[in-house]
């Protein structure tokens, strides 16, 4: 099929693995999204470091991992039934890198998702990760504790006076807010052994509303699955409670989650209903702002 135009989306150009992601346009007026992946090379740009991509198949930026997600026929079956889909993708893998051509999803983008669907979207999520998943050698392991401890944060800023009388951060930042952040600073690493030793699950781990679309038949469409690895039961759960996450729409989430994991799988699900987090930036690979199309490319449509 012959391209007419490209446009590129959203994604975090600091992220090594993430070379670019476009959506493409064809002559017939269809649409498909193309997602190129490097291969790590020999040094590193300082500035990337954070995200520099790794060889490792069970580090959490290991640069194949999102190719081997849309190859595994395993996990697709998994998914079905449980109001969760992987979009369709042809994979091309080279000597530097690999792209994905996936198809371009029409719907509800998750910024848009009323109440109600966040809570379908998470009783979803209960519904898959209730299910056993077979080991896989590239998944990641231990992805939240490498994942927020590994970047170069000013912690002095912790107990700066003069930077929390900013006006900014002195509206946005209220008293009981900062000390409920600093206790939990002072606890994380016990936190994460905690979580570490809670029931595991098969988990995507940047499951937020930047990354899902609901399609017009109700499945909800699943992106970037960069760090898909080992999880506790339940984690994905306060990233989906919303892109501003109210007390509201965190515990409906959570409670969701919770009920259709303890009700599939026959055990408590641990997770926290106050335990919602933002992120103002796609964390992921590069994962793309998507939008809905009127002349997406169907899968079998697929140059």
């Amino acid at each position: 099929m012959t391209e007419v135009g490209t446009t590129t989306l959203r994604h975090n150009p600091l992220n090594a693995v993430t070379a670019n992601v476009e959506r493409i346009t064809y002559a017939d007026g269809r649409t498909a999204v193309r997602k190129e992946l490097r291969r790590p090379a020999g040094s590193t740009d300082p500035r990337a470091a954070p995200w520099a991509a790794s060889t490792d198949p069970r580090h959490w930026n290991y640069w194949r991992r999102e190719l081997e997600v849309y190859r595994d026929d395993e996990l697709r079956a998994q998914l079905a039934d449980t109001g969760l889909v992987l979009p369709e993708a042809q994979v091309d893998e080279g000597p530097d890198g690999a792209v994905l051509l996936m198809e371009d999803i029409s719907g509800t983008p998750g910024t848009h998702f009323s109440l109600a669907e966040h809570a379908a979207l998470a009783r979803a999520c209960g519904r898959w990760q209730a299910r056993p998943a077979a080991e896989r050698p590239w998944t990641s392991h231990g992805f939240l504790r490498e994942y927020s401890t590994t970047r170069d944060v000013p912690w002095q800023l912790m107990t700066d006076a003069a930077a929390w009388q900013q006006p900014l951060i002195r509206e946005t930042w209220p008293p009981r807010l900062r000390e409920a952040w600093t206790r939990l600073l002072v606890h994380r690493d016990a936190l994460l052994d905690l979580v570490a030793a809670l029931p595991r699950a098969r988990c995507h781990l940047d499951f937020w509303v930047s990354n899902v679309i609901q399609r017009p038949s109700g499945e909800v469409a699943l992106f970037d699955w960069a760090f898909y690895g080992d999880g506790a039961l339940g984690e994905d759960c306060p990233a989906c409670s919303g892109g501003r996450p109210t007390r509201r729409t965190t515990r409906t989430t959570a409670r969701s989650t919770a009920a259709t994991c303890s009700t599939s799988a026959g055990r408590p699900c641990c997770t926290s209903p106050t335990g919602a987090s933002r992120r103002s930036t796609a964390p992921g690979s590069g994962q793309e702002t998507r939008s809905s199309r009127a002349t997406p490319i169907a899968a079998s449509a697929m140059p």
